[in-house]
């Protein structure tokens, strides 16, 4: 394991603010539903000051780093709470001093905080309080929301200050021309397993490949030890791998940088044995390809038209807004379109699929799966691009089926060439299995058959397909469903 010894790498407490940082960036949203204080974006601004788009996350700085350390210092040294610093110095200045550059279009911002107690500071309980306090300001709100932001420089410090036992934090700003970076944080989700990062969950001496694949050159770095690493990259498609460390195996992602800067995480929550890590892979403000990889994934298109696919382990898509692809592969895997036109495949495993608003394509694919269309008109569909095979469907729950609203999508790939004719509507289960049409609804039961064998005792090679509800409520009388919900397609 590689351990690197530069005392201006970030400490876990200065990582887990930047992570909370850059939580709220990428889902501003849900940071006002999560915050305690804060019931609107634009609260004690005018409105539309502040988007609810996702913003790009950002990476730490070194030179930042030490600027805010320094006037964290400074503040507990002095009894001064101020962005007034030393010899009535700016924010600018001191991140100049520090040995940042300003070139090109650049933009600076400063935030401060602190909270004391005349007893043992809680360090990680003070920070998360402090993000929630900057949060609420509509000044320092505007500096942590602001998207031309790159670069942070965050510098905690513990002190006496007024008296009181003082946790003292000062956020630097910066965007200095046009550097792009990939960023993230490597973690073992065991402190608190919530799918973030916690103090204590960092893992640090893993190594950060980034291959371009125009030209195969080769850009490394190393997470530090509280977990965090950033690599500054030229706009273009990139193999990234990670390795060493507690990794057994190398861990490969393919990211696309455009002019922001994105996000890719590496989050696990076992460490005996070695473990197949997860991503947590989010995306920006442009059209983006996330791919998971073996592990339990968590992939966020966020914002535009997002294809997301989950490959191997029990992952999450989420699509955000925008009208998005999801592919969950292998696994028991979620996935929620959000408020997009998307096409939602759950393929093997047993799967939960959200259409989320508008309207929605959802194929549950092999397994058990749970389909939820939400608002919209919403197509549930049957279709495994080849002949029928039981292997290739479960027993499907349908929970929210609307009649004249949402339709039923029948393949004739799948199902040969079936026709409207073909399609029918049983009173029972046991008149489903003899009823000469192909696909048939059991009126009494809300299930679903493929009834190969027509007429003919049983189903022949068939099976059920699924059970249809209208408002998950399975005390209810199942839909009334007609020939008219279901639509056959070549």
């Amino acid at each position: 394991m590689t351990t690197s010894t530069n005392p201006l790498e970030p400490t876990a407490h200065e990582q887990y603010m930047l992570e909370l940082v850059n939580r709220a960036r990428l889902n501003p949203d849900a940071e006002v539903a999560r915050n305690p204080y804060v019931s609107d974006l634009n609260e004690d601004l005018a409105p539309g000051t502040i988007s609810n788009t996702a913003k790009q996350p950002l990476a730490f700085n070194f030179q930042l780093i030490d600027a805010a350390r320094k006037h964290s210092q400074w503040m507990l040294d002095t009894d001064t709470f101020s962005h007034t610093g030393a010899g009535g110095s700016t924010p600018t200045q001191r991140m100049q001093a520090a040995g940042y550059q300003f070139t090109g279009s650049w933009a600076s911002g400063e935030n401060i905080a602190w909270k004391g107690t005349t007893g043992t500071p809680d360090v990680t309980a003070f920070v998360a309080a402090q993000h929630d306090s900057l949060f609420d300001s509509a000044g320092h709100r505007k500096n942590i929301l602001n998207d031309t932001f790159k670069e942070i420089g965050i510098g905690i410090l513990t002190g006496v200050f007024n008296g009181y036992n003082a946790v003292m934090t000062t956020q630097n700003f910066a965007k200095s021309g046009s550097a792009t970076f990939l960023t993230g944080v490597a973690f073992n989700d065991l402190v608190t397993d919530d799918n973030f990062y916690t103090v204590g969950e960092g893992l640090g001496g893993i190594k950060v490949d980034a291959i371009r694949q125009s030209d195969n050159q080769l850009f490394s770095t190393y997470t530090f030890g509280s977990g965090g690493y950033q690599l500054a990259l030229d706009p273009g498609t990139y193999t990234v791998n990670f390795s060493g460390g507690l990794l057994n195996t190398t861990f490969t992602q393919t990211v696309t940088l455009g002019s922001q800067n994105i996000k890719l995480d590496l989050a696990t929550d076992q460490l005996t044995p070695l473990p197949t890590l997860g991503l947590n892979l989010i995306g920006t403000i442009s059209n983006d390809i996330l791919t998971g990889g073996d592990g339990n994934d968590t992939l966020d298109g966020r914002e535009a038209n997002d294809t997301l696919s989950g490959l191997n382990g029990n992952d999450i898509l989420l699509g955000g807004s925008g009208n998005d692809i999801l592919d969950g592969g292998n696994g028991d895997d979620q996935l929620d379109g959000g408020t997009g036109a998307d096409r939602l495949l759950g393929s093997n495993g047993n799967d939960i699929l959200v259409g989320g608003g508008n309207a929605d394509r959802l194929n549950g694919g092999a397994g058990n799966d749970t389909l939820t269309g939400s608002a919209g008109s919403d197509k549930f569909v049957f279709d495994s691009g080849r002949t029928f095979s039981g292997s290739d469907f479960g027993v499907d729950s349908i929970t929210d089926f609307v009649t004249g609203v949402d339709k039923i999508v029948v393949d004739q790939t799948t199902f040969g060439s079936i026709t409207s004719s073909q399609i029918a509507i049983a009173a029972n289960d046991s008149l489903a299995a003899t009823s000469t049409g192909l696909i048939v609804y059991s009126q009494g039961t809300g299930n679903l058959f493929y009834n190969q064998n027509g007429s003919l005792a049983g189903l022949g090679t068939g099976s059920q397909l699924a059970t249809i509800d209208n408002d998950n409520n399975s005390l209810t009388a199942a839909p009334a469903l007609t020939t008219a919900d279901f639509q056959i397609v070549a």
